[in-house]
């Protein structure tokens, strides 16, 4: 026999349904924003449309404020790593007891520790005596930009820019190493903010800051770091910024061009539509949550209801690319969105991306959670029809444990064939961060994809434990 629905009174509060008022009153609010949302978007392309120059100009500001601040957001973390190295033990020890004694006993210490720190990504870090000597070093080697012994003398830090003939450019940071008010060497900690490799494979690329500054803008960025003009400097709709680093002082210049009539009205609706994603996304998780609340413990049928709206949510956020349109050129998480990388079309776009994969796997992952927790209520009516009735639930059954082993082989199969990560290579204990990624979707998609199959074959057993023959 089965239960009827939970009638505690408390099912009609906060403890389990929220009463019909609270819904109707979130769910406005929602459709509030919405609207709110697209009239703010008609105002904005209008505003657009009026005034093109002043659109533009701001645009342009904006883009010249989120380099400025990138810039100076590089420049701290260089400050910050050579006062965190400044103040540690075992540098300034070695340090003073090099300078006191030139023993090889603190150059031996500052080696262990140099050996077990570790650098930031494209950073390096050297260290060197009050004679200019080099005591440690950890990274990529660069070709000096002055005396180490005269940068112990610096009341203060000291940024500059090294270009090595235009193969590769860094931003280095002098930070000298004082003992009781009493220099004892110096930090020299750089960062590669252009790098020009002659050959390019999986473990060798070049790069350029500026590459990633076009990707945070979404606007064409030229940078020059020394007296050349590009070409760009004289023509129309360019605007140039000195680029300055952290006392002020101009190391470069910023090139950004002012985008058209047609891109600043994409951008404009684009941003707003980014906006509207987040109202939607969080509508589909209200509904999905109203939708379990209603259908939990209570009939296959509300059960097939709620995963029905699941998965038409699941493809609501694939047509609304959520979460992907978020993280258009912004580290770390935009190579998970990165077609590049990996692109499939099987399953109608649900692993057009490592970021959408891992998103589906979350998906079936839910599934197999909502089916187990059915089975753990059992609600399905007992098999009737005897022996027919039994190969039927057999039958079934085993068609749809075949179905989804064979959909999760080829998901695993289009998750290599698809994809330029090579899978096999190993630089250390652990493979690289976007094939770890791949192999954590899968990971999940197998876990949920289980979860299912014994769901599916515990409500079966249990449909046919409970049913009586016909009399």
């Amino acid at each position: 026999m089965i239960d009827p629905p939970d009638s505690d009174p408390r099912s009609a509060s906060w403890f389990g349904r929220p009463p019909a008022y609270v819904l109707a009153a979130v769910v406005g609010a929602f459709v509030l924003l919405l609207v709110g949302t697209l009239a703010l978007r008609s105002w904005g392309l209008a505003g657009v449309a009026q005034d093109l120059e002043a659109a533009q100009q701001d645009v342009v500001e904006r883009a010249f404020e989120q380099i400025e601040s990138d810039w100076a957001s590089l420049q701290l973390e260089l400050i910050e790593e050579a006062r965190r190295l400044a103040s540690e033990p075992d540098v300034w020890g070695g340090l003073a007891g090099y300078d006191e004694r030139s023993d090889e006993t603190s150059v031996a210490r500052l080696l262990r520790f140099f050996a077990m720190y570790g650098e930031a990504e494209n950073g390096a870090i050297e260290l060197y005596g009050t004679d200019g000597a080099l005591l440690a070093w950890k990274g990529h080697s660069l070709q000096l930009d002055r005396l180490p012994a005269r940068a112990v003398e610096l009341e203060g830090f000291d940024l500059t820019m090294v270009d090595e003939a235009g193969q590769r450019r860094a931003l280095v940071l002098w930070w000298p190493v004082h003992d009781a008010g009493r220099p004892i060497g110096v930090l020299r900690v750089s960062r590669l903010v252009a790098a020009r490799m002659p050959v390019e494979n999986q473990y060798l690329r070049s790069f350029d800051q500026s590459d990633t500054w076009r990707r945070l803008t979404r606007l064409p960025v030229e940078v020059r770091y020394d007296a050349v003009w590009p070409d760009v400097a004289n023509q129309p709709h360019w605007h140039m910024r000195p680029l300055l680093d952290a006392r002020g002082q101009e190391m470069g210049r910023i090139y950004l061009e002012a985008p058209g009539p047609e891109a600043l009205v994409e951008a404009t609706r684009q941003r707003y539509a980014d906006l509207l994603a987040i109202w939607v996304s969080a509508l589909l998780i209200l509904v999905l949550t109203v939708c379990w609340r209603w259908a939990r413990g209570v009939g296959m049928g509300r059960l097939v209801v709620f995963l029905a709206t699941l998965w038409g949510a699941r493809m609501a956020l694939l047509a609304l690319e959520v979460p992907g349109r978020w993280q258009r050129g912004k580290a770390p998480f935009a190579a998970l969105f990165d077609p590049s990388h990996f692109a499939s079309d099987y399953g109608f776009g649900l692993m057009q991306s490592m970021g959408d994969l891992f998103t589906t796997a979350l998906f079936v992952a839910l599934t197999g959670a909502a089916l187990w927790f059915a089975a753990d209520r059992p609600t399905v009516p007992p098999a009737r029809g005897g022996t027919l009735a039994m190969l039927a639930s057999f039958g079934g059954l085993l068609v749809a444990l075949m179905l989804i082993t064979h959909v999760q082989g080829q998901v695993i199969r289009h998750a290599v064939l698809d994809s330029t990560l090579d899978y096999l290579a190993r630089t250390g204990l652990l493979p690289d961060r976007l094939v770890l990624f791949v192999f954590c979707a899968l990971v999940v998609l197998s876990l949920g994809i289980a979860a299912i199959g014994v769901a599916l074959a515990r409500l079966a057993f249990g449909r046919l434990s409970a049913s009586r023959p016909l009399s």
